[in-house]
């Protein structure tokens, strides 16, 4: 299976949590946190480095809720693009009629504009081959402006692992990927993960092997999707927030961002 085809099926597999529509299969109570960590980032990284109307990409939008939520916090021109058609549908009607969006099944940006702000989010760990991912960072370059910046977020480690649609690569083979394309890192942060990523890590997946069927995949994204799975989930996350005071620190995700070269 090609990973555009992973990708539509992927965007097929909806399920809802909290009344709102999710794909991920990411524990779900989990990816609440990450996704609440890489709002405050972008937001303090585009306020920092940009201007209302500046020109901002999302690359891999998927459901387009990233560009939705930008398009209710400030004033930008905003495009999006994804190598799964049924995603860009959903993103066309998460978002305003103004939100430019649009496939891409070359894996190229599909846009002639250059962009004052990319962000992508988990998106690059899922290309497998390094050639592909030079040349995904070359096509960023490309259509970023002279002294834009590139907001990324990613699954890093101490050393590379692969599974068959991800590729966990050190922080150093990122830096090192933009350098070669002509930026510069300004940035770096880690998500400190809460104590109840634990129970995510252990407990879930006792569990999944016990009751539910399939790959790994099939058994978190049924997880996700099971009411009573969702309720146990929020009663963790409920104790955890007695014992805040203790975070895990992982290097498991590494926010970057970086500037093109004026």
């Amino acid at each position: 299976m090609s990973m555009s085809d992973y990708w539509e099926n992927r965007s097929e597999k909806e399920y809802v949590y909290r009344g709102e529509k999710f794909y991920t299969i990411t524990p779900i109570s989990l990816y609440h946190h990450r996704r609440s960590f890489i709002v405050s980032r972008l937001l303090k990284y585009i306020g920092k480095q940009q201007e209302k109307g500046d020109i901002i990409l999302d690359y891999g939008c998927g459901d387009g809720w990233y560009l939705a939520y930008l398009a209710r916090h400030g004033k930008y021109r905003l495009y999006g693009c994804d190598i799964s058609p049924g995603f860009v549908q959903r993103a066309l009607l998460a978002c305003p009629a103004d939100v430019r969006l649009a496939d891409m099944p070359e894996g190229r940006i599909p846009f002639a504009d250059r962009f004052d702000f990319v962000y992508s989010i988990a998106v690059l760990a899922h290309i497998l081959s390094d050639e592909d991912l030079r040349r995904t960072v070359a096509d960023i370059a490309d259509h970023t402006m002279e002294g834009g910046h590139v907001f990324c977020f990613e699954s890093t480690s101490s050393h590379r692992r692969q599974g068959p649609t991800w590729v966990r690569r050190t922080s150093q083979d990122y830096v090192r990927l933009f350098e070669e394309a002509g930026f510069r890192p300004v940035a770096s942060e880690h998500l400190v993960y809460p104590l109840f990523t634990l129970y995510q890590l252990t407990a879930m997946r006792l569990i999944g092997r016990v009751f539910f069927r399939g790959s790994a995949e099939e058994r978190q994204l049924a997880m996700n999707a099971s009411s009573v799975m969702q309720k146990l989930g929020d009663v963790v996350v409920g104790l955890d927030r007695l014992m805040s005071f203790f975070p895990i620190r992982l290097t498991g995700n590494t926010l970057f961002v970086f500037q093109k070269a004026r």
